[in-house]
């Protein structure tokens, strides 16, 4: 959403910067970006956005994003947070370069996490500059309070992956990965004293590929799915 906050403009076409007596406000979870721009038509937006929403089917979601016109536009990067954490990148695709005709995107993403999923969007210019868009939330996995539950991120990753495991018993447990055919390829043991647990795995000798990441208490099983890019 674009809002005209006035003020006036000093520069010498290096360095310059804008007053104005009006307040803004802007960001959320945390999150802060603001863009300046004129009035006139000396610096059109790269890409129109008409549509930018994610619909649950099942415990996945259906990221969906509509631009009515593009400019100079190389591709989008799909962004996903838990609202605790950082966002991360789980999907980078191609934008249409130059369009006056509507164009519709979409990217599902089966590797929720349980709770609040926010998902960001970012525009980048064949020559490297971006536009960050509104942030949208959803939620397609209900948590019972204080129910134990199992994430890792960023997702799909690299090299490391960061494991959190909430709502723990005071007890020990193992953390395990299974590859696509159901091997078992890691097994640690962890000693716990605390309600929550957030340890960081190099797994970068990994092949790409789906995992199944388990972990296993005395009265727990829990699984989330992960990929190896």
């Amino acid at each position: 959403m674009w809002i005209d906050a006035g003020g006036t403009a000093v520069n010498n076409h290096d360095v310059g910067s804008i007053t104005s007596s009006t307040s803004v406000p802007f960001g959320a979870k945390s999150q802060t970006f603001i863009t300046f721009a004129t009035k006139e038509n000396l610096n059109p937006l790269p890409v129109e956005l008409s549509k930018f929403d994610a619909t649950c089917i099942g415990k996945a979601a259906l990221v969906e994003w509509e631009t009515l016109s593009e400019t100079n536009n190389d591709y989008f990067i799909l962004e996903k947070s838990n609202g605790r954490d950082g966002f991360f990148e789980v999907a980078r695709i191609d934008g249409a370069g130059n369009s006056n005709e509507p164009i519709q995107y979409e990217f599902y993403d089966e590797f929720l996490f349980e709770g609040d999923n926010y998902f960001r969007l970012i525009q980048v210019d064949f020559d490297g500059l971006f536009e960050i868009f509104d942030i949208i939330s959803l939620n397609c996995i209900k948590l019972e309070e204080g129910e134990t539950t199992l994430y890792a991120y960023p997702n799909p990753f690299n090299d490391e992956l960061n494991v959190v495991i909430e709502n723990l018993e005071d007890d020990d447990f193992v953390l395990e990965i299974f590859d696509d055919l159901g091997r078992l390829v890691y097994s640690q043991k962890y000693e716990n004293n605390a309600t929550n647990f957030e340890t960081t795995i190099n797994l970068k000798d990994f092949s790409p590929s789906v995992y199944n990441l388990r972990t296993k208490t005395s009265d727990n099983v829990l699984n989330f799915r992960v990929i190896k890019k």
